[in-house]
């Protein structure tokens, strides 16, 4: 007999090895009648300054003679669980040369999962290097400032999100999200993800994920060419329909018959390259803005009060936004919390400085370093119908901070105190910030434009309420963040088909269409879904 419990409380400090016991008592039965337990769902309570509690949703098979028919009736609902999404069958077909995927990030490597797991061959191509060789030169940048613009924390092996926080943010009803995460469980991440509430592996862990998925891509017959960019397509044209036939890197033309583009959102390169081809474009909304950081121990203190030094806590993290009116309504928010991070520095072009959060498993930086951003539309960035004026927008800021750091990829800083005030007090040298090479004290005012500056006036107030302390002479903002998501979308049909191509498949952060690792993980499933209905 199967029963669900929806609230099982234990305090924070309690082991999980009592959830057997507590659910026998709320059931009325003995702890051995519960032959199995499940967790389905487990968060934290954090709203009773007195305790704070895990609070668990339980699947239970029980004997069923040892279960009161009222008790059995109350607890007979059982929520739907999303299964992985099956396997699609192996075509009868398969394609006459290898799908080419270009770009080795949760869109690109999923996709190739996908796809070796029925049986059909395809290559991974990649502008980057492998993780431990791209792990040298991220190091080697963060050292000394020393930017290698092929292998950093944008391009490479596992794409942009190897280096972040390792944030699992999934939609719990959907089958291709579990069988996303079935399949990180199936390279060593902790089957723990599948029930937590804000699942998070930590950098480390992610990065070991991606190096034994590659391994096992390879053993299925996945072909990796790394430090290959693409850089044409070769096409026909037939009637209205540009037919993709193959494709032509830096190393080399292969042929392309079927080709998913899971570039990211930092390949500026090839962007312009693919709309040489006629690949089309449109601008889409994004955000700027800068990187917060905070003592977390403040954040601790804000969200759990008096139990913030609770060593069975995990470290606090939050989400803030605001709407905001300046010369139009706009939203404020935070982006990428990083509890216990680091703010990163993410250059992938010369003269040009980007930040970005990250952090490990054991979340022990000791700082809460989070993105706050503004949102930005296509009309803010000049003409609307120009596709790539947020491209432009999004690297004039990024060398303007470059220029402000002192020009030797050290990010400008400020005291978000001294932001708010309008004035650089001298202090940032005493306090510092988790930002390596190293940060200048300045004015970032001076760079950010108007609309931007005026909408983090409006908004840090309101955040003061929300956690107190957030404004005050602990809080640094660092400068710029301008990667929160693709500036750019390439429209595509039903069958994820680039509109008015055969053969071309965009996918993930780069084309636009997801905003995080499951969610481009996921959209690279679909696309090799879509590619072996195609072939079926």
């Amino acid at each position: 007999m199967k029963l669900y419990l929806p609230e099982l409380r234990l305090r924070i400090e309690e082991s999980a090895e009592l959830l057997r016991e507590r659910a026998a008592g709320q059931l009325q039965i003995a702890p051995d009648a519960i032959r199995k337990l499940d967790i389905r769902r487990r968060s934290l309570d954090t709203r009773q300054r007195d305790v704070i509690w895990s609070v668990y949703g339980l699947e239970l098979e029980v004997d069923p003679a040892a279960v009161a028919p009222d008790t059995g009736r109350r607890f007979s609902q059982i929520p739907k669980r999303a299964l992985p999404a099956p396997l699609p069958p192996r075509p009868s077909r398969l394609p006459e040369h290898p799908i080419v995927i270009v770009g080795a990030g949760p869109a690109g490597l999923f996709c190739a999962q996908r796809l070796a797991d029925v049986g059909v061959p395809c290559v991974l191509v990649e502008r980057g290097k492998p993780i431990r060789r791209r792990a040298q030169d991220t190091k080697r940048f963060k050292k000394s400032g020393e930017l290698n613009p092929e292998s950093n924390i944008q391009f490479g092996e596992g794409g942009a999100g190897t280096y972040s926080d390792g944030k699992l943010t999934y939609r719990t009803d959907d089958p291709l999200s579990a069988w996303v995460l079935e399949t990180f469980i199936r390279y060593g991440a902790d089957p723990e993800i599948r029930y937590l509430n804000r699942p998070h592996i930590g950098t480390e862990h992610l990065r070991a994920c991606i190096v034994r998925m590659s391994e096992g891509l390879s053993a299925q017959g996945v072909a990796f060419r790394f430090d290959s960019r693409l850089e044409h397509l070769v096409i026909e044209e037939q009637g209205n329909r540009k037919v993709l036939r193959a494709a032509r890197l830096t190393d080399g033309e292969i042929p392309a018959e079927k080709l998913v583009l899971g570039i990211g959102h930092s390949a500026r390169d090839t962007f312009l390259a693919l709309q040489a081809d006629g690949v089309p474009f449109v601008a889409k909304p994004f955000a700027v803005g800068v990187r917060a950081e905070h003592p977390q121990l403040l954040v601790d203190q804000s969200q759990y009060g008096r139990h913030a030094d609770n060593p069975a806590l995990p470290r606090a993290s939050y989400a803030l936004s605001q709407q905001v009116r300046t010369d139009a309504e706009r939203g404020v928010y935070s982006f990428c919390m990083c509890p216990g991070g680091e703010t990163m520095a993410c250059s992938s072009e010369f003269g040009g400085v980007v930040t970005n959060g990250m952090s490990y498993s054991v979340q022990r930086s000791g700082v809460a370093s989070s993105g706050l951003v503004v949102s930005v539309n296509p009309p803010d960035c000049g003409d609307p119908a120009d596709a790539f004026a947020g491209m432009r927008f999004q690297r004039s800021l990024e060398e303007a901070a470059f220029r402000l750091g002192g020009g030797t990829y050290f990010a400008p800083a400020q005291g978000i105190s001294d932001f708010l005030s309008g004035k650089v007090s001298g202090r940032l040298g005493a306090q510092g910030t988790t930002y390596h090479p190293g940060v200048t004290e300045a004015d970032l005012r001076t760079i950010l434009p108007p609309f931007v500056t005026a909408a983090l006036e409006r908004a840090l107030p309101a955040f003061e309420r929300r956690i107190r302390g957030y404004t005050g002479e602990s809080g640094i903002i660092v400068g710029v963040e301008t990667r929160t998501s693709s500036p750019v979308r390439i429209p595509r049909e039903e069958d994820l088909q680039a509109t008015g191509w055969t053969g071309l498949y965009p996918v993930g952060e780069g084309a636009g269409y997801a905003g995080g690792i499951v969610s481009a993980a996921v959209d690279g499933v679909r696309a090799a879904d879509a590619i072996l209905k195609a072939l079926a």
